[in-house]
């Protein structure tokens, strides 16, 4: 039998939800203030909680966060029921890790329906927990993970369910120091919070996709406009692996984290990765050549120009001399910027080659791995 604690100051509407759930067969706890409700959840088992916001002595917000901290109810599944259902409230609850919102008044009917499909997401949720069920041969905790944010209340409860089931898991509150930890601790997926296209940790993916960086890398964004950023990655042809959208289940979470750094996964990611690289290597050489060619033609030009004014007696010795002198000039010029397109593409093409040379041999080596394990 469940065991469902219900937080309220509304006395009537707690007596009612507390007949209405013990008639459908939970065992039903019921508390009217934060208070109260902690004291219960200290001393009881509970399988989940509903609570108000707005309640004397504290806060429900408030509540909820302190029921995080406490370590067996880090992943309990939390039913806001509230009558304040204004966006901010959304937003800050979904930040403490929510897994419903209902706005009173809400029928007997509608509540009843969401217990129901919260207890029964939680039951998949623990069998997901349960990594050793999804496959026995790989050790999931050593995946090493960083963890980019931008909401303190998120990183609160997701930097505590990470670190409880894998064993490297990196925070970073400063920006300018995200690249160097990607660089120093050997990060094998980047999770990363985005408000909007204009947040820094938005900047901070764009950058290091433009310079072809950490590609390898699998990538999960979490938001609450996933329409609106797929689209703009899309346009950008910027690939993430995952978005994940607000307000989600930490079962969920972990689910799609075993996926993108499953190695059939990584796999199939990688490939299509060096085929990208060498499309683009190839694009780089034709691109480089065409600008090469076209300066070339006009230094050809210029020259043949020259060659003419050699012979040309309509035209008086000064004359000659300086046009001459600003073909020579204009020859000067285009070689160099010859010299330096060549750079440029030579930089781009190293970083490409740099690249794939890491993409190869983390493929190389993930297939080694796959090999040893089908024969073991």
């Amino acid at each position: 039998m469940k065991t469902i604690l219900l937080i309220d100051d509304e006395i009537n509407l707690l007596n009612a939800y507390f007949l209405m759930l013990e008639k459908k067969g939970f065992r039903v706890l019921k508390a009217i203030n934060g208070n109260e409700g902690l004291k219960i959840m200290l001393s009881e088992d509970i399988d989940l909680v509903v609570s108000d916001i707005y309640m004397p002595q504290k806060n429900g917000l408030v509540v909820i966060k302190q029921i995080r901290r406490i370590l067996k109810y880090r992943n309990i599944p939390i039913i806001i029921l509230s009558a304040g259902g204004t966006k901010k409230n959304v937003y800050t609850s979904i930040g403490l890790g929510i897994n419903a919102f209902l706005i009173k008044p809400c029928s007997m009917e509608k509540l009843y329906q969401t217990v129901e499909e919260v207890l029964s997401s939680r039951n998949n949720f623990k069998n997901v927990l349960d990594i050793s069920k999804i496959d026995n041969d790989i050790d999931y905790s050593n995946i090493s993970i960083m963890f980019v944010y931008n909401n303190a209340n998120v990183t609160d409860n997701v930097y505590e369910f990470l670190t409880e089931h894998f064993n490297t898991v990196c925070i970073e509150e400063n920006v300018e120091r995200y690249e160097e930890n990607l660089k120093k601790k050997n990060i094998d997926l980047l999770i990363v919070e985005i408000s909007s296209p204009y947040d820094r940790n938005f900047k901070f993916l764009l950058n290091i996709y433009n310079v072809n960086k950490y590609l390898e890398i699998p990538i999960i964004v979490i938001s609450e406009t996933k329409n609106d950023l797929k689209a703009l990655f899309d346009c950008l042809d910027f690939h993430i692996d995952k978005i994940i959208m607000k307000p989600f289940e930490y079962g969920n979470l972990l689910k799609t984290i075993l996926q993108v750094t499953n190695m059939q996964y990584l796999n199939g990611k990688l490939t299509l990765l060096i085929n990208k690289i060498k499309k683009e290597l190839m694009e780089n050489r034709e691109k480089e050549l065409n600008i090469v060619n076209f300066l070339r033609n006009k230094i050809y030009r210029l020259r043949s120009e020259n060659l003419k004014l050699q012979n040309n007696i309509y035209k008086s010795r000064e004359e000659r001399f300086m046009m001459f002198s600003e073909n020579n000039r204009k020859i000067s010029m285009i070689t160099k910027k010859i010299s330096k397109v060549k750079k440029i593409f030579l930089n781009k093409r190293q970083n490409l080659l740099r690249m794939e040379n890491i993409i190869e041999t983390k493929l190389k080596f993930i297939n080694k791995k796959r090999i040893s394990l089908e024969a073991y």
